[in-house]
Order: C-alpha cells, then structure tokens, then sequence
C-alpha cells in the first residue's frame, strides 16, 4: 500500500498551509502530491522586483525569496525520494 510518511506529510502542510488540494492529495495518499510539489517549485521574483527590492536597501526580502524557493525545491526532491523509496519497498511501480 502507497502511504506518505507522517514527517512528509506534516512538513508540505508547514510549507504549504493553505493549499487545500495539496492536504486533500496527501490525506489520500495520492501520488498528484508530486504533480501539486512541482507547480510550486520557483522563483517567485521577477528581475524587476529584485532591481526594485535593491533600490530600496531591502535585500534581504530577495534572500527570504530565495530561501523560500529552496524549500519549495528540497520539498519535491524529498517526495521523489520517498516515492522512489516506496516503490523499492513493495517491489513494484503503484
């Protein structure tokens, strides 16, 4: 049987509060989870924001961005680990 590690699953809901359709497609173990991480994965500033953000000495908005970003990113990684683990765990594709 397909099921998210508890730890998993509680940090995408820490990182993603208020996506419902991401906490509905892990309460059912839904392999979409991947699908929803991945939408989120980016940068969400523009070059213009950023030159905007340096103008105005507010250069650590840009490293709250970028961190951010990163978390986004580390999470889709961990859900292609822990699908990947899965699937060597019961021995085939689900």
């Amino acid at each position: 049987m397909f099921k998210y590690p508890e730890s998993f699953v509680a940090k995408c809901k820490e990182v993603y509060p208020d996506w419902e359709d991401l906490h509905y497609q892990l309460n059912l173990n839904s392999r979409a989870v991947g699908n929803i991480l991945e939408r989120g994965v980016g940068f969400s500033l523009d070059e213009e924001m950023i030159i905007s953000l340096f103008r105005n000495k507010k250069e650590t908005k840009i490293l709250e961005a970028a961190k951010r970003a990163k978390l986004k990113r580390d999470l889709y990684r961990e859900w292609t680990e822990v699908v990947d683990t899965i699937i060597e765990h019961n021995g085939h594709e689900v």
